[in-house]
């Protein structure tokens, strides 16, 4: 039976089995059958991806980038003509930017220098770089609140610092979609708070598609405009965030009621 894509998602999950690898899906039924999940996801929006540890959240964000593919199913996105399983990763990466609890980086690269970087993809090897002062780094410097750290080496960062440095590499490569997997994980709350709104003031200018995993619930509640949650692999609850903050279903994933 064919998909119909919704015009007004970017995304389409059908029958989806998640899993490390093949044969060892993370959730399946008394029988012993693997038990799939679909889903759609909002264009333009912030989609929190939650539940407790083992969930499958990180399991779901690596199937966008299929590493590793899903054990069964099709997982959509709106820009490709095929499913993410039919799509050579160099293309995955030209429309997919990825922020992880912890980036390697050459400790002595300048941080307007690892911004340059972004612009590889666009004009290749032998390309020219945008200069250190382009207006463009310049508004990221204010947003990010890095002025100061300009001409700083990567090891002269504090980690929240780094991780905001990330996400405004990921931004300027302009992705369609942008995952970001547990980003704010080993950050204090004024680290955690400046990268959430960093995201949230692009996210006005110009709305993409942003898939976030996170055990952050004030996130949730201040950011996010969809949740997407898992337990054991299986999907509990799909649908805006604010619907999911009530201790019915909070309770159902987590076994416990809101803080």
């Amino acid at each position: 039976m064919e998909t119909v894509k919704p015009a007004a998602a970017f995304c389409v999950a059908k029958n989806i089995v998640l899993g490390h690898e093949k044969g060892k899906p993370l959730h399946v039924s008394d029988g012993g059958v693997p038990v799939p999940i679909s889903f759609t996801l909002p264009a333009g929006q912030i989609t929190a991806v939650v539940g407790p540890n083992g969930a499958g959240k990180s399991t779901l964000l690596n199937a966008f980038l299929n590493e590793p593919p899903l054990i069964g199913g099709s997982l959509f996105v709106n820009s490709l003509p095929q499913t993410i399983q039919d799509t050579s990763v160099r293309t995955l990466s030209e429309i997919m930017a990825v922020v992880t609890q912890e980036s390697t980086y050459p400790e002595d690269l300048l941080l307007v220098d690892l911004w340059r970087l972004a612009y590889l993809n666009k004009v290749g090897v032998w390309g020219r770089l945008p200069s250190r002062e382009s207006e463009v780094f310049r508004t990221y410097f204010g947003r990010f609140k890095l002025a100061d750290k300009a001409l700083k080496p990567l090891r002269r960062l504090s980690t929240g610092e780094r991780q905001k440095a990330f996400l405004a590499l990921a931004l300027l490569q302009e992705p369609q979609v942008l995952l970001l997997d547990e980003p704010t994980n080993h950050l204090d709350p004024p680290s955690t708070q400046d990268f959430w709104e960093a995201l949230s003031q692009q996210q006005h200018e110009r709305p993409i598609d942003v898939l976030v995993s996170t055990h952050d619930l004030s996130f949730v509640r201040k950011y996010a405009d969809h949740v997407l949650a898992l337990k054991e692999g299986k999907l509990e609850y799909e649908g805006i965030a604010e619907g999911f903050l009530t201790n019915s279903w909070f309770e159902r994933v987590y076994g416990k009621a809101i803080d």
